[in-house]
């Protein structure tokens, strides 16, 4: 649904296949992206410097996911993420919102309960310039849930 788009996803530590960390501030995450964009390159990183619901996959799908969420451990299986993601130090994004200087679209599911549409519209309220998006039926991952229209805003 890409075609000639150059998509990088950042697994962010605790999450998917990354390895379980000792810490999860928002400094870490900070740090982990700008590693990532120093080491494509990207020019991005001067520039920066200046959850869900159950969705209709099918079954590929769903064995994709479950390689990348479930693991084998010694007498049984967990899952790959460490919950100890969910309880960062609290941050206020609102505080720096205000900042920001690049388009921002906001893309959100209505039964999203990490970022529910008042809190969607509330944080790209808090962006100059910044628009909503709340996708009808989508849970927090609005890319398994609505993969065509998020494919189509990415393009287009």
């Amino acid at each position: 649904m890409l075609d000639g788009v150059r998509v990088i996803a950042l697994d962010l530590r605790g999450h998917g296949l990354s390895e379980h960390a000792d810490s999860y501030g928002y400094l870490d995450y900070v740090s982990d992206l700008t590693w990532l964009l120093d080491g494509l390159d990207n020019p991005l990183v001067g520039r920066i410097a200046k959850s869900v619901l159950p969705s209709d996959l099918d079954a590929k799908e769903l064995e994709l996911i479950a390689e990348r969420v479930i693991e084998t451990v010694e007498g049984g299986w967990r899952f790959r993420w460490d919950r100890r993601v969910l309880a960062p130090e609290p941050v206020d994004p609102f505080a720096f919102l205000g900042r920001v200087r690049c388009p921002v679209h906001v893309i959100a599911g209505s039964e999203s309960e990490v970022m529910p549409p008042d809190k969607a519209h509330r944080f790209a309220d808090a962006i100059p310039g910044g628009t909503v998006e709340i996708v009808d039926g989508a849970g927090h991952h609005v890319e398994l849930d609505a993969p065509e229209l998020l494919a189509e805003r990415i393009v287009g």
